[in-house]
């Protein structure tokens, strides 16, 4: 399944985690989330970016507020073009959560005068391969990257003082790359004293329809 590939694949960065940022993990996370398209879909092509990545930054430009004037407001997504490095995984997680009501705005509103953006927008929202795979981007948001960062900006915290929690987060990936059951049910903690934000969106994640989309993902 996509989550146990990119544990597998990032538990592989090995003791260089330590020197890793999160743009590292999320580098890594693009050229596995596009060997897995390619491998569930059958095709060859893996130049360019994946179909995962397109869509949160097409969904991120045509939705989210700054993406024009006319954006919609207080949706749990960020400015995708110059935001901080860990923005795809926080910004996938938004698109699970939304993706009901992005396909029912653009089919309802827009209907057939859609433009091309929001064509391509829709299309790739409902792509159930792509749905798997911001779904798998969403948890490692929720999971990983957001509880890092929330640790990075402790005041009382320092670079100097990460080494233990990156060593921690490489341990957990050399677990998840075994079983990713606990990643899929939500139960898993990456960062031990920091918390999962449990909200709408995580709720979203872990619920009983992600779960069946994460097991109809699954590469034996």
């Amino acid at each position: 399944m996509i989550l146990k590939t990119l544990t597998v694949a990032q538990a592989q960065l090995g003791d260089g985690l330590a020197e890793a940022s999160d743009f590292g993990l999320a580098e890594c996370t693009e050229e596995v989330i596009k060997l897995w398209e390619a491998s569930v879909t059958m095709s060859t092509e893996t130049s360019g970016s994946s179909g995962t990545q397109r869509l949160i930054r097409t969904a991120c430009k045509a939705l989210h507020n700054c993406g024009s004037h006319n954006g919609i407001f207080k949706i749990p997504l960020a400015q995708f073009v110059g935001n901080r490095c860990n923005i795809i995984f926080y910004d996938a997680a938004g698109i699970y959560y939304l993706k009901g009501h992005i396909i029912q705005f653009i089919e309802c509103i827009h209907g057939t005068q859609a433009n091309r953006l929001l064509q391509s927008v829709l299309k790739d929202t409902k792509n159930t391969v792509f749905i798997s795979g911001y779904g798998a981007l969403g948890l490692i948001d929720k999971i990983v990257t957001g509880p890092l960062w929330r640790k990075l900006e402790e005041t009382s915290i320092s670079v100097l003082d990460m080494g233990s929690t990156y060593c921690e987060i490489k341990d957990k990936f050399d677990s998840w790359s075994k079983d990713s059951s606990k990643l899929i049910d939500g139960s898993a903690l990456c960062v031990l004293d920091i918390d999962v934000t449990d909200d709408e969106v995580f709720k979203a994640l872990i619920s009983s329809a992600a779960n069946e989309v994460n097991k109809r993902t699954c590469i034996a």
